[in-house]
């Protein structure tokens, strides 16, 4: 059966480049739900070149129905793939693609990386403009059609968010994320490049003697350049999501074998009669639906945080001078020092997803969250009494993105402090911060905090929102205040870890219990560690 359009990637079951099963069925699993919630199903074919995998790519994968249904592998064993790999390498990248090029039955065809993957939206106009229900001012059939990327960052995808994570994460900072054109002209290092079938055969896909890393994308486009218009498609709205991979693993996976960028073939036509190993029988596979898998992925690093751990990271200082470099050392004059080392020590650990500021602007601490985990959602609440904050709010936005390349959602929230978080969620829905920066003298409040009453239920509100793991940490300069709050905390959380120090008048809350933690230890090494870090 002809669909309008075959996607064709390849990939080898060998985690390349850090978790490469987990970026893979990301993106097949998004292209799928987005295929099927525009009713094209049979209008769009995904075909997968599985390369040299000792375990197949489909039974590796965990797909959602959907993928199942339109993904198609070509499994290409070791014994046919081996002898074809450049020396020393596991790949051949240019002949993978052509084994997925020669097996696809779409009118078009397209090239993407297994990492790459479409917005609804970009999809559906594609696919209008393929099948001719949008005017264009060029011959679709004849052109050469590029797609950009937008790169989500790595430090997001390190913690393997799941789709609902991830797309919330687009909606929110799709127009933040960095638009990467390395070669402008050379019409490659794209997400995606199409065109029609007829072209692929006639130019017989990618150079298949360019055997190792990077050019042959490119070195096809110039070949494009000889006969077609080459069209990029962002005019139309159209654009591919890259998940971009973590920098100290992308270098170890990189093929040694460098082709040369100086090949550049005169004639459309390349290889011979064979390409794409037309002549082995090679079979396909579907994915079958599987269980899905259970995994750490789905769990926040916080919900295994235990006292121990914190301990030993505590006593680590290189998040902390990472952060003195950044901001100077004459960040040990201010007051909330104590308080900034804690918040930069967890952010480190534990790269919150969702941090909540009470005072937000007072200080760098926005900045310190952020230089630990630039996709964190910051939302902060400041009611803009000139005594509350030192940076005005549009100064604290350009500052989080131009000074410390911040990449996610920002939100600020001006007015009473007390009804911040209701009037905030009346918005947004129900927020689960996994990071508060709790300023107590911003709630005045000397007599003791009882449960369920009065400022105790502030306290209370906001620990019910923290997931497991998640930390509160709290500051004052006001020693009756942090008293009476410190006392909160020890009467009515008996059991969880709570690092405090009265010198300092600052603490951290950890919403986990860890019943070996006894109440007269807390005090005391919370004393130390605060007493120890000051004298760093």
């Amino acid at each position: 059966m002809t669909c309008t359009l075959s996607i064709c990637m390849m990939g080898r079951n060998d985690n390349y480049c850090g978790d490469f099963l987990y970026r893979m069925e990301t993106a097949l699993n998004f292209t799928a739900k987005n295929v099927f919630a525009l009713n094209l199903q049979d209008s769009v074919e995904v075909i997968i070149t599985d390369w040299n995998s000792e375990v197949r790519l489909s039974d590796a994968l965990n797909l959602i129905p959907e993928a199942w249904q339109i993904c198609r592998f070509v499994y290409v064993p070791p014994q046919i793939a081996a002898p074809q790999n450049p020396p020393k390498s596991a790949f051949n990248s240019a002949l993978a693609a052509n084994v997925a090029f020669r097996r696809a039955s779409g009118k078009y065809i397209m090239f993407t990386p297994a990492d790459v993957f479409f917005p609804v939206m970009s999809l559906k106009n594609l696919i209008e403009i393929l099948k001719g229900n949008f005017p264009v001012s060029f011959d679709v059939e004849t052109a050469y059609m590029l797609i950009r990327r937008k790169y989500i960052p790595w430090q997001l995808l390190d913690k393997k968010p799941d789709m609902a994570v991830l797309e919330d994460f687009l909606l929110k900072n799709t127009h933040l994320l960095w638009d990467g054109q390395f070669y402008p002209g050379l019409n490659g290092n794209m997400g995606a490049m199409l065109m029609h079938r007829k072209f692929y055969e006639a130019s017989r896909g990618f150079d298949e003697r360019l055997k190792g890393w990077g050019w042959w994308d490119i070195e096809l486009g110039l070949r494009m350049n000889l006969s077609h218009r080459c069209v990029e498609l962002s005019y139309f709205g159209i654009y591919s999501y890259d998940m971009d991979q973590n920098p100290a693993l992308r270098g170890k996976d990189i093929n040694a074998n460098a082709n040369p960028h100086n090949v550049v073939n005169m004639t459309i036509e390349v290889n011979d009669a064979n390409w794409g190993l037309a002549d082995n029988p090679l079979e396909f596979y579907a994915c079958p639906p599987k269980a899905i898998r259970q995994s750490e992925r789905n769990l926040s690093p916080a919900a295994t945080l235990t006292r121990n751990a914190l301990c030993q990271y505590l006593a680590d200082k290189n998040v902390i001078n990472q952060i003195l470099k950044i901001f100077g050392d004459d960040l040990r004059s201010v007051q909330e020092f104590p308080a900034l080392y804690l918040l930069a020590y967890y952010s480190a650990i534990v790269k919150p997803s969702v941090y909540l500021e009470f005072g937000f602007g007072k200080s760098v601490s926005a900045n310190i969250v952020a230089v630990c985990y630039p996709c964190v959602e910051i939302f902060g609440v400041n009611d803009l009494q000139p005594e509350h904050f030192y940076q005005y709010p549009h100064n604290i936005s350009t500052n989080l993105k131009n000074k410390f390349n911040y990449m996610g959602n920002l939100r600020y929230v001006p007015g009473d402090m007390n009804t911040a978080l209701e009037r905030l969620e009346a918005v947004e829905g129900r927020i689960c911060p996994e990071l508060i920066f709790f300023r107590a003298d911003l709630f005045q409040t000397s007599s003791p905090l009882r449960f369920g009453e009065g400022p105790g239920v502030r306290l209370q509100s906001l620990i019910s929102r923290m997931p497991k793991g998640g930390a509160l940490i709290l500051s004052s300069a006001n020693p009756a205040l942090f008293k009476a709050i410190d006392n909160f905390f020890i009467r009515y959380y008996p059991g969880y870890i709570y690092l405090r120090s009265e010198k300092f008048n600052t603490a951290i809350f950890i919403n986990s219990q860890d019943f070996s933690l006894m109440l007269p230890e807390m005090g005391a090494f919370g004393e130390h560690f605060l007493n120890a870090l000051w004298a760093v």
